[in-house]
C-alpha cells in the first residue's frame, strides 16, 4: 500500500513551534513507514537541511511582496492540488483554516485539518466561523491539541468521532548527548518568538523576575526568540531601565535551532508565564515539551489542559496564573534546592517522554487515515 502525506501549511519559518511540530510529525511518521513532504504554500524561510525531511515551497513562496503572497497562493495552491497530488496521497493543512475550501473543492487525496488554537481568536477562518465549521465535517478528520478545543469543535457541529486529540509533540532527539555545564553566569530562561503579553505574558516574567532579582542579584533572564513588535520591545527596555534590571536581562533573539537544546539545559530553570485567557484554555504551550526535555525545573502557569499532564513539585511547579508572589516563591525554591530541583527535571522529562512523544502521537494519526483506508 502506498503510503504518501503532504503538510501543508501557509508559513513554514525555520525555528517557530509551528515548524518544529511540522518537523515532529515529519520525523514521527517517517518511524512508521510513511513517505512525508513538508510543504510551504505561502511563506517559507529555511536556512539549513534537516536530515530525512522533505521541505517544498510551491513558487509563490519566491515572491517578496507580502501583499501579493496572500491573494495569488490561492491561485497557487488550486493548481498544486489539481496537478502535483495524486489520488491516494494524504493531505495534512495544518491551522489556515480559509484555505479549507479549496481542499474540499479540488481535493485529489483524503483532506486532514490540524488546528492548536481557538479558530475564533486566530486565522482569517474567524471571518466567516460557521462556514469553518461546516467545512469541518466534510473532511476525514479535525487534529486538535486540547481537550477544551475539542469540545469546542464539537459544540460547533463537528462530530466526536471526526476529531482526534494529537498532544504538543517534541523531539526528544534533538537533546541527545546535551548535558547541563557549569556556566559563567546563572541564568534563568525563556524561549518562544514573543508576540503579545496576551499570548506570551513577558511582561508578567519582567515584573516577577523584578522581585525574584531583589534576592538573587547574580541571577539573570535571557530572553531567546524574536520580538515581534518593536513597540513592545522598547516597552521592555523601557520598564528594565527603570528598575535597573537592563545589565540583568539579555533578549538574546533568534538563535539557531540547533543551540536551543543546549540554551534550555543550561539554565537554572525555564520559565512560562502565560496569561489565563481564551487562547491559554483551547492552546497548548508547544515550547513547554522542549522545556521538559531539557531537564531543568520548568515554573508554568497552570492554564489549559497543562494540569493534566503536570503536577506541582511532582514534575514541575505549577503556578495559579497571575499569582506573582507563588512564581517568586517557586523561583526561590528552586535556587535554595538545587538537587531538589534537579530531580524534579528529571521527572519533567519523564513526563515530556511519556505524553508528549512523537511517535506516539503520529501513531494517532496512522491510525486515523488506515480507518479510512479499510473503509
Amino acid at each position: 500500500m502506498n503510503k504518501k502525506i503532504k503538510l501543508l501549511s501557509g508559513f513554514v519559518k525555520e525555528g517557530s513551534a509551528e515548524f518544529n511540530r511540522l518537523l515532529a510529525y515529519a520525523h514521527g511518521l517517517a518511524y512508521h513507514g510513511w513517505n512525508v513532504e513538508i510543504v510551504s504554500f505561502r511563506v517559507m524561510e529555511i536556512e539549513h537541511e534537516f536530515e530525512g525531511v522533505n521541505i517544498r515551497g510551491l513558487w509563490i513562496t519566491k515572491i517578496g511582496c507580502k501583499y501579493l503572497r496572500y491573494p495569488l497562493s490561492y491561485v497557487c495552491l488550486i493548481f498544486y492540488l489539481l496537478f502535483s497530488i495524486k489520488k491516494d496521497e494524504e493531505l495534512l493543512l495544518y491551522s489556515n483554516g480559509e484555505y479549507l475550501p479549496i481542499f474540499i473543492f479540488f481535493r485529489k487525496g483524503n483532506v486532514w485539518h490540524e488546528m492548536t488554537e481557538s479558530p475564533e481568536i486566530i486565522g482569517r477562518q474567524c471571518n466567516n466561523l460557521r462556514y469553518y465549521y461546516k467545512c469541518c465535517t466534510k473532511i476525514r478528520g479535525v487534529f486538535v491539541i486540547s481537550r477544551p478545543l475539542k469540545e469546542l469543535y464539537i459544540a460547533n457541529g463537528v462530530h466526536p468521532d471526526k476529531i482526534q486529540i494529537i498532544n504538543m509533540i517534541a523531539d526528544s532527539n534533538r537533546f541527545d548527548g546535551i548535558t547541563k555545564t557549569e556556566e559563567d553566569v546563572k541564568y534563568i530562561g525563556y524561549c518562544g518568538n514573543v508576540y503579545s503579553d496576551e499570548k506570551d505574558g513577558v511582561s508578567d516574567l519582567l515584573r516577577i523576575f523584578a522581585e525574584y532579582h531583589r534576592s538573587y542579584q547574580d541571577r539573570y533572564l535571557y530572553i531567546v526568540g524574536k520580538i515581534v513588535s518593536e513597540k513592545q520591545k522598547r516597552k521592555y527596555e523601557d520598564y528594565l531601565i527603570t528598575n535597573n534590571l537592563s545589565k540583568y536581562v539579555r533578549f538574546c533573539g533568534m538563535i539557531s535551532p540547533k543551540d536551543i537544546p543546549k540554551f534550555l539545559s543550561n539554565a537554572e530553570m525555564l520559565m512560562l508565564t502565560r496569561p489565563d485567557n481564551k487562547q491559554a484554555l483551547y492552546g497548548f504551550p508547544t515550547k513547554l515539551g522542549e522545556y521538559l526535555l531539557s531537564k531543568r525545573p520548568v515554573i508554568v502557569s497552570n492554564v489549559g489542559d497543562i494540569g493534566v499532564y503536570l503536577s506541582d513539585k511532582h514534575n514541575a511547579l505549577v503556578v495559579p496564573p497571575g499569582n506573582d508572589a507563588e512564581f517568586v516563591m517557586r523561583m526561590k525554591w528552586v535556587s535554595d534546592n538545587p538537587n531538589a530541583a534537579n530531580e524534579l527535571g528529571i521527572k519533567g522529562r519523564e513526563c515530556a517522554l511519556a505524553n508528549f512523544n512523537n511517535i506516539k502521537e503520529t501513531a494517532k494519526i496512522v491510525k486515523s487515515v488506515n480507518s479510512f483506508r479499510i473503509k
